[in-house]
């Protein structure tokens, strides 16, 4: 009789392991929820730019990206719409648009990144409107917790050799 219930305890156990719970993955521009630091190359300009952006389940959430020409897009939250601080426009699964609201009068910059890691900055100064396009990539900021659970390995690799040697 024990035999038979730990064989059945067993296969319960072995079944409930089996069944997979489905998610719902957040996916926007391209990317899994996270942290990540972004780099946009703007074709022959000097606008080239850098930063971090945190994609959540509506998009992006927190978007903060300096250009070596100091424009400086920012906001957190990314709702619509948003002036926190600067305006966002834009904020879907595919694409994010944001303006630098400390441009000074008539100078607009708008930044726009796309999820096929395409980019693009519209300048309009009066009616004029220029367009620099270019290309963007992401990378996940490491998780703090993955950082110290490697430390911990490390200092207890080297509690492990000094004990040996």
């Amino acid at each position: 009789m024990k035999t038979t219930q730990h064989v059945l305890t067993g296969l319960i156990l072995f079944f409930l392991t089996m069944i997979q719970v489905q998610t719902v993955a957040a996916d926007a521009l391209g990317l899994p929820e996270g942290s990540y630091i972004i780099a946009i190359d703007l074709d022959g300009t000097a606008h080239d730019a850098t930063g971090t952006m945190t994609i959540g389940a509506a998009g992006v959430t927190a978007f903060d990206v300096l250009s070596a020409d100091l424009s400086h897009w920012q906001c957190d939250p990314c709702g619509i719409p948003s002036a926190s601080p600067d305006t966002v426009g834009l904020n879907s699964i595919a694409s994010f648009r944001i303006q630098d609201d400390s441009a000074p009068e008539p100078t607009f910059f708008f930044l726009q990144i796309f999820d096929n890691f395409r980019a693009r900055e519209l300048i309009r100064e009066g009616s004029e409107i220029t367009t620099i396009s270019g290309r963007w990539g992401a990378r996940e900021v490491p998780e703090p917790i993955s950082l110290s659970l490697f430390g911990l390995g490390a200092v207890g690799l080297y509690i492990r050799r000094r004990r040996l040697g």
